[in-house]
């Protein structure tokens, strides 16, 4: 089913024709036309019985004619492919220039560290690896066993809004199935999406392949390639574990609202709510309070904060609440 409905979402290419150079003229047509007509005139006289001399003047003039046109069409074809080579300055693709060496490019890692000239290619990636993931320490080991209770179904509304707010063109992950595909099937079979997703809620399950990523280091503007900080990983996702996702987020902020547990301050990662609408917040509380006391504000911004999060710490509070 999944198969069917990815062939279904592949867009045909369409075909391009190779660009040909134009040759054709009115001199060109007028001779075709002279050509044909005198054609014509000879195929009449043979029909009609006309006389041997009649039958023989018409074909001369009718093969003369088809050797003048053959002539100039030779002619013609020949000068405007002559005028097409001289006037191309159109540069060769970028498969020509690799596959005859015309860039210099080098793909070697930049990253090197002490300066090694021993280190492969896997070591360099390795070490690059262990600065953006680093390996979690003895006491940072998420030990945590969720008490599976009852939990509400997922219904097909929240599917249809899920699915709704899928945004094509979205890179996809490993198995290379991006949102267009997954609508697709969803289209096709929505009670099967449903299930599978009520099935990873009621087991408590978030599939170990939806967690692997394709992951890109991009360069920052104007720093240094040698240097792991000059990079920002990008990690590329399974599409279907997004859905997921996205349908846990749902049921979370569903909860969070029944149980009133976010503090009405808390502006980020809200629905209805925005950097605006903190500023707005903000401004109102120092114009509030200017005239009766000194005001003093502390801003603060802890770098890479979901990459440092506790996650044992995190899962904790979940268990208080």
């Amino acid at each position: 089913m999944v198969q069917k409905a990815a062939f279904k979402t592949l867009k045909k290419k369409p075909k391009r024709l190779a660009k040909r150079f134009s040759f054709w003229n009115e001199e060109l047509r007028s001779m075709r036309n002279r050509v044909s007509k005198l054609f014509k005139t000879y195929l009449k006289s043979k029909a009609n019985g006309s006389s041997d001399d009649t039958i023989q003047v018409s074909g001369l003039a009718y093969r003369r004619a088809r050797a003048e046109y053959k002539k100039l069409l030779l002619f013609t074809k020949r000068k405007a492919w002559e005028s097409y080579c001289l006037n191309y300055n159109e540069r060769f693709g970028t498969l020509f220039n690799i596959v005859f060496n015309k860039y210099n490019s080098n793909n070697e890692i930049a990253v090197n560290p002490n300066n090694d000239p021993n280190l492969t290619v896997n070591d360099k990636i390795k070490f690059i690896m262990n600065v953006f993931f680093p390996g979690q320490s003895s006491s940072e080991i998420l030990n945590y066993s969720p008490v599976i209770g009852p939990v509400d179904p997922l219904i097909l509304e929240d599917l249809e809004i899920v699915f709704g707010n899928l945004k094509n063109g979205k890179a996809p992950g490993l198995d290379r199935i991006d949102y267009r595909m997954w609508r697709a099937v969803f289209n096709y079979d929505k009670y099967f999406m449903l299930d599978l997703f009520n099935l990873c809620f009621k087991l408590n399950y978030f599939p170990y392949c939806l967690r692997n990523a394709r992951i890109f280091c991009l360069l920052k503007d104007g720093k240094d390639p040698g240097v792991c900080s000059s990079y920002r990983p990008v990690c590329l996702l399974p599409t279907l574990g997004k859905i997921v996702e996205r349908l846990f987020s749902i049921k979370l902020n569903k909860w969070l609202d029944q149980n009133d547990i976010l503090h009405p301050n808390q502006f980020g990662f809200q629905e209805g709510k925005s950097c605006d609408l903190a500023i707005t917040n903000l401004v109102e509380t120092i114009k509030s309070r200017i005239q009766l006391e000194h005001l003093a504000l502390v801003s603060l911004d802890i770098k890479s904060a979901f990459d440092n999060m506790n996650w044992p710490v995190l899962f904790n509070i979940f268990k208080r609440i």
